[in-house]
């Protein structure tokens, strides 16, 4: 186990600054492979129209709001459902981007009328119009928060019947928020930290948050206590130290988007969920998993018990799949017996044969792997 550990370090510590492109790189290594394989997506099962991700924990699951109002729980490894149950009120939800829910509250905005919702009761406990658009709504807490098309931000206590205004210098308008701050993308390729409370500004994070190409690339953001995430428009997940503002990672070509404009999005110390709309929902690795053995691992297997000629076969499958073809793999109807001329389906076909039925399943769900 310690070898597997050390080697395990080593390998985090050079793919945090390795960017997945589509492109095939001009010398496929097998660290190229391992990343690739492992930050490939997990689509969550019977994901019907989430409408709002209520947690994301570091046990590896994700609860999200999902159909009539069900409350479903994932486990991020597999995709597989662990916990449905039914919300506190089976109160038919709206699926449109214009509708947020937190806790048991639920805001929603109606041309520039917001009206919030205590989903036990279902009494309107707040209303407000805006008095010009809103383009981003969303709730934390006690809280009720509303970008607008003048680059202010509006924070409003429900409590208290309270507003506090925050002039930003530029909104490109998606917007997280992370404890007890808000984090507003910026139109100068920054974004600005405020205190909830009283507006402060706290923090500015540069180094090209916004890639180039025009006012609408950033389709949600979302942070946690040491990471900000941004969907980068149907491109590319950003990740960045939350501390120092410095880009850590993108991750691209793995996006699976609709032309929803404003997917759901939560982050975690190990993983990314999103949400489409009425779509499907999917889970993101951030770093490899390198637990356990290679007997229970197929990337360990991969990495320390593959042949040569396997992970070659495995290298091709990595370079036909991002340049969006397949590799085409035939069976021989007699694995031991090799014939003369053969083709590389079957030459193929009779090394896929030797690898464990886990490798063979982890890759095919990873890989553009057809098996006749």
């Amino acid at each position: 186990m310690k070898k597997y550990t050390i080697f395990a370090s080593a390998l985090i510590f050079c793919t945090v600054a390795i960017t997945i492109g589509m492109e095939t790189p001009t010398t496929t290594t097998l660290d190229n492979v391992i990343t690739y394989l492992d930050q490939r997506p997990i689509t969550l099962e019977k994901c019907a129209w989430c409408h709002s991700i209520k947690d994301i924990n570091d046990n590896d699951e994700v609860t999200m709001r999902t159909g009539e109002d069900n409350i479903i729980t994932w486990d991020m490894h597999t995709g597989k459902q662990k916990h449905t149950e039914k919300a506190p009120k089976n109160r038919a939800i709206p699926y449109k981007s214009e509708t947020v829910i937190s806790g048991n509250l639920i805001a929603e905005n109606n041309h520039g009328t917001v009206n919030v919702y205590d989903l036990t009761t279902d009494k309107c406990i707040f209303t407000f119009t805006e008095n010009d658009r809103i383009e981003t709504l969303a709730l934390h807490k006690n809280k009720v928060v509303t970008a607008l098309q003048n680059r202010t931000v509006h924070i409003r206590d429900i409590d208290t019947n309270t507003l506090l205004s925050i002039q930003t210098r530029g909104m490109r308008y998606p917007i997280a928020i992370q404890n007890n701050n808000v984090i507003v993308v910026g139109a100068d390729e920054s974004a600005q930290m405020f205190d909830m409370n009283n507006g402060e500004l706290l923090k500015t994070f540069i180094n090209g948050l916004l890639p180039e190409g025009g006012p609408h690339d950033i389709q949600a953001i979302a942070a946690n206590d040491n990471l900000v995430a941004a969907v980068i428009y149907y491109q590319a997940f950003k990740i960045w130290d939350m501390h120092t503002g410095n880009l850590l990672k993108t991750i691209t070509g793995s996006l699976s988007l609709s032309d929803n404009p404003s997917p759901l999005l939560a982050i975690n110390s190990h993983y990314i969920a999103m949400a489409d709309w009425g779509q499907s929902a999917q889970v993101w690795r951030l770093l490899p998993d390198l637990n356990g053995t290679p007997e229970n691992n197929p990337l360990l297997w991969i990495m320390h018990k593959a042949t040569t000629s396997q992970q070659d076969l495995i290298k091709r499958a990595y370079e036909a799949t991002i340049t969006h073809k397949k590799l085409m793999i035939t069976l021989p109807e007699n694995p031991g017996i090799t014939t003369i001329g053969e083709s590389q389906e079957i030459k193929d076909g009779r090394l896929y044969s030797t690898l464990t039925l886990a490798v063979r399943n982890y890759l095919r769900s990873r890989l553009n792997i057809t098996v006749y």
